[in-house]
């Protein structure tokens, strides 16, 4: 029995509904292969797996680079929404209320399977999103009621209930944040 042994660079590969978390392997080829197609075969996996999860990785890295950017964008329309509630403007308010209630309607789809934490990207999503996607949804749904009641209080000038709804946008926003960012 022939043993080769290959090490590859420890790496993630998400195909689909494939996860492979690649560290190393161990091929026993029987004896009766000849040497030159074991050399071959060697050598095409060797040569196969760094461009495999280099391009599979690139199109998870863009999800994560753009999702990333929208959590800034979030962040910051939180504090212009605090602010402008704070100060009595409703226009101000109100746009970055819809910004919420856009988001918030996106926000479950910003997840493909694959786009988690782990060591070959700077995410902080937890695998927990993807464990238990409904859970997750049941968070944003909380996020998308909150942001309503937020753009309902605005509508009628209320200025003191939208501040209290949205303690309570913040507050779905740190519960989620809790449960399913690492």
């Amino acid at each position: 029995m022939w043993r080769i042994y290959y090490y590859a660079w420890p790496c993630d590969l998400t195909y689909g509904v494939w996860d492979i978390k690649l560290t190393s392997f161990e091929v026993y080829l029987d004896r009766m292969i000849h040497p030159k197609l074991l050399k071959i075969l060697a050598l095409g996996f060797s040569l196969g797996q760094p461009f495999l999860s280099q391009s599979l990785m690139a199109e998870d890295l863009g999800v994560i680079e753009s999702r990333q950017d929208e959590f800034k964008t979030a962040k910051s329309e939180m504090r212009v929404l605090r602010d402008s509630i704070k100060n009595q403007d409703k226009d101000e308010a109100m746009r970055a209320v819809a910004f919420h209630i856009d988001w918030s309607q996106k926000l479950p789809t910003m997840f493909p399977l694959g786009t988690e934490a782990s060591i070959s990207n700077d995410s902080d999503a937890s695998g927990d999103i993807w464990e238990n996607f409904e859970r997750f949804e049941r968070f944003n749904l909380d996020y998308q009621s909150a942001s309503l009641k937020v753009n309902k209080d605005l509508e009628q000038g209320d200025y003191k209930a939208a501040m209290s709804n949205f303690l309570k946008v913040a507050r779905t926003c740190k519960g989620c944040h809790e449960n399913f960012r690492n």
